[in-house]
């Protein structure tokens, strides 16, 4: 038992579930529809769709958990899995698997859909995870904007396979040109809010974690400009986010948008957005105010908070 505990502590079960939960929102947004409006069929290729997600991020997890053995023998010594609980071996070998059985289910769904972009992405998503964790995690920006990157991918993954299944599953081929321009708010967006939140989140996380990555000899951000320069930096990144929060908020109230109805779901994302803004400002206070590793983490957590607040507005549009 207590290694099926720290098996899930290791693929970070939470995190898997928000994905999964994530994938489902934006389906019923991009699909027209709720899940009750959906063909079996749709519905057994999305949960696939999902399965094949889940288990990439899951290798993605234990992969950089296991080539931040070092650092985080510094930065949280209290919560190492592999080489304490798990062998390593047995961590590449869980990796392997993972990525294996999720890179297979995503090539027969894109046979069956006739899209090959679904299979696509995954190949890039599993190259990316394994080479973040072994080479750029640790280089100046570019290991921040990669997880962004990839969790930007998350809604665009979703209108690609929504498009696929009504319409290139029947006819053969995929043009989602005029699709993705009836969706082209949606999408930019929500993958907008997704790339700056985890990007600015990146951010706060290397400031918390500079003492296990100076040990690797990293190239972080804080470590190259200091942590006054990254905390400008992060001003200026929370204030662009917010900035872009509240100029939604302005298009849905103001703006002459037919797909939008004046109505108690409507007040809902208005009253969802807000949230997000504050959340947001509350993180920003802690990362300003306080210079200890917790208080970044607590940063950290109320951008996680502010991801739920924007992953739930899809309900109610």
């Amino acid at each position: 038992m207590k290694s099926l505990y720290h098996f899930f502590r290791l693929i970070r079960p939470l995190n898997l579930a928000v994905i999964a939960l994530t994938m489902g929102v934006f389906m019923t947004l991009f699909s027209n529809g709720g899940f009750s409006e959906f063909s079996n069929e749709q519905v057994r290729y999305f949960l696939f769709l999902v399965l094949s997600t889940v288990l990439i991020a899951a290798a993605g997890n234990i992969i950089n958990d296991y080539f931040d053995l070092k650092a985080d023998r510094i930065n949280k010594p209290e919560k190492l899995i592999i080489d304490t609980h798990i062998k390593r071996r047995w961590a590449i070998l869980l990796n392997w698997s993972f990525n294996g059985i999720g890179l297979s289910i995503a090539i027969c769904l894109s046979y069956v859909l006739s899209n090959w972009y679904l299979a696509i992405l995954s190949f890039i998503s599993i190259n990316l995870l394994f080479f973040y964790s072994l080479y750029f995690k640790r280089k100046f920006l570019v290991g921040n904007l990669i997880v962004a990157f990839l969790t930007a991918l998350v809604p665009l993954q979703i209108v690609i396979f929504s498009y696929s299944f009504n319409y290139g599953h029947c006819a053969g081929v995929w043009t989602p040109f005029q699709y993705l321009t009836n969706y082209r708010f949606e999408i930019f967006f929500y993958c907008g809010f997704a790339f700056m939140l985890n990007f600015i989140r990146e951010i706060i996380k290397d400031i918390a974690d500079v003492k296990g990555d100076l040990l690797l000899f990293s190239s972080s951000i804080p470590i190259k400009l200091g942590f006054r320069n990254t905390k400008i930096i992060l001003i200026f990144l929370f204030t662009f986010t917010i900035f872009g929060l509240v100029y939604a908020i302005y298009s849905l109230l103001y703006q002459n948008r037919p797909q939008y109805n004046i109505s108690d779901p409507f007040d809902t994302v208005i009253t969802l957005l807000a949230l997000c803004i504050l959340s947001m400002m509350i993180s920003l206070f802690f990362l300003l105010k306080f210079n200890q590793r917790k208080y970044y983490i607590i940063s950290s957590n109320f951008l996680k908070l502010a991801m739920l607040f924007g992953l739930l507005t899809p309900l109610f549009l």
